[in-house]
């Protein structure tokens, strides 16, 4: 029994010993570690840069280098720090140097105590990897362009839209290099498909912007379509055959002198539809361009905004010139 006690009391003391051991070392290894860290290096980091002092009447044309290899000279607590998190420094272009047409270029080197002064206390820039950058420098313009949807929609059985789809808002400013702009004619949204419609529709929708290009500000990023959706009911009405740019001294007569209209429209506007919500004609100059012509083909001039389609029978009338 005295062997086993005395056996424990070694074991303790050992592991106690190893303990403290331990400590020791870890102590001594960070005490190391820290005094290592104060002592000064030279080491390559990754800058990030921010472009200033453009003119307000011109811009980058294209996205420049942002990001450049220098060789700093710091603790290094320091030189840890830029590797962990890549520090921005501000370049200043007033004295860019120009090329031709847009093209311009700047020398690290004559910025070499502008950026210095940027870094920690007691950091030396060394060096640039990269002395030199090219970039684009040209004039800002702005200007509005319409948008124009990309719309995939059918409906359910009996319904239909009963007016327009509405685009809010249906243009937009855009302001960016001239290269770019002047090439911008409209801006498409993304493609946006429903199905199976029977309510209105009002809902978002981004638009399609090139990613690649990121020196072009848009006033708006998405745009609102509404459109109402209704039942659909099917008219039909007669009117008379009228004929336009008929000369003076000769008299037309038509075969049928009527024809129908079958149009389709939602169920609360039927009743606002009638024979002045239709401007349809038959042109003379029609056979005056090509007297072979023996049937004359309507032209819808005007129709009410309600009308969603519009059938015309017979689609084309015979006709018979008399001199008068």
């Amino acid at each position: 029994m005295k062997k086993k006690v005395a056996s424990s009391l070694v074991f303790l003391k050992n592991d106690r010993s190893v303990r403290v051991f331990s400590i020791f070392l870890i102590l001594t290894t960070i005490i190391w570690f820290l005094i290592e860290l104060s002592k000064n290096y030279s080491s390559t980091v990754e800058l990030k840069i921010d472009y200033k002092n453009l003119s307000n009447t011109q811009i980058l044309q294209e996205a420049p280098l942002n990001r450049v290899d220098v060789v700093l000279k710091s603790s290094g607590f320091n030189l840890m720090g830029y590797q962990l998190f890549s520090k921005k420094v501000a370049l200043d272009l007033t004295d860019a140097m120009h090329i031709r047409g847009d093209k311009h270029f700047v020398l690290l080197s004559n910025h070499q105590l502008e950026i210095e002064n940027q870094l920690a206390a007691g950091t030396e820039l060394l060096r640039f990897n990269t002395d030199t950058i090219f970039f684009e420098l040209g004039a800002t313009i702005s200007k509005k362009v319409p948008i124009e949807i990309q719309l995939d929609a059918s409906y359910k059985l009996g319904y239909n839209l009963v007016s327009d789809v509405h685009i809010q808002p249906d243009s937009i400013l855009i302001i960016g290099p001239q290269k770019y702009i002047d090439t911008i004619r409209k801006i498409m949204t993304k493609r946006l498909v429903i199905t199976d419609i029977f309510e209105n529709i009002n809902t978002a929708v981004a638009l399609q912007i090139n990613p690649e290009i990121t020196t072009i500000s848009y006033a708006a990023t998405k745009v609102n379509i509404s459109g109402v959706v209704e039942k659909i009911t099917e008219g039909k009405l007669t009117i008379p055959v009228e004929i336009i740019n008929v000369p003076f001294q000769v008299h037309i007569t038509t075969f049928p002198k009527n024809i129908d209209i079958v149009f389709q429209v939602g169920l609360s506007n039927f009743n606002k539809i009638n024979e002045k919500s239709f401007d349809i004609v038959f042109d003379y100059n029609e056979y005056l361009m090509d007297s072979s012509v023996v049937y004359l083909n309507p032209v819808v001039r005007a129709k009410s905004k309600w009308v969603r389609s519009v059938e015309i029978k017979p689609r084309k009338v015979e006709f018979l010139i008399q001199k008068k």
